[in-house]
């Protein structure tokens, strides 16, 4: 099957639609969070496709309102269900999304920042310690 547009299809493959569920889902639910992502997207397309033209042949504009109702249903949910994120830093976010699961144990963070700076001791000591020929 063709489309009438030649390469409407190249306008569907983007790289955000991989690479920002991969950023956003924790790492031991990445890859389920991106068969999510992906299998909503093919829905989404089938839907578009198969269903959306029948029905505007059905039953002509009034289909629009079909589409007002699931924005505002959309919208409600969003306002009344979704955490706001602005003006949090990640610390908090990962407390709002996560829980207390979310925030290392402050044993946890002192390991983290003392190989930070052994890492970062090591970098600089490496960088001065090059010979001159």
């Amino acid at each position: 099957m063709t489309s009438s547009l030649p390469h409407a299809d190249r306008k569907l493959r983007t790289p955000f639609q991989t690479a920002y569920p991969c950023e956003i889902w924790p790492y031991r639910l990445r890859s389920r969070g991106l068969v999510v992502t992906l299998t909503t997207s093919v829905v989404a397309i089938f839907f578009n496709t198969f269903v959306n033209p029948v029905a505007l042949d059905s039953i002509g504009w009034k289909y629009y309102f079909v589409f007002i109702v699931m924005l505002i249903l959309l919208g409600v949910t969003v306002y009344f269900y979704y955490p706001e994120t602005r003006g949090h830093t990640l610390e908090q976010m990962a407390i709002l999304f996560d829980g207390d699961a979310g925030v290392p144990s402050p044993a946890e963070m002192a390991q983290r920042s003392k190989s930070l700076v052994s890492e970062k001791n090591a970098i600089i000591i490496s960088s001065e310690h090059q010979e001159r020929v």
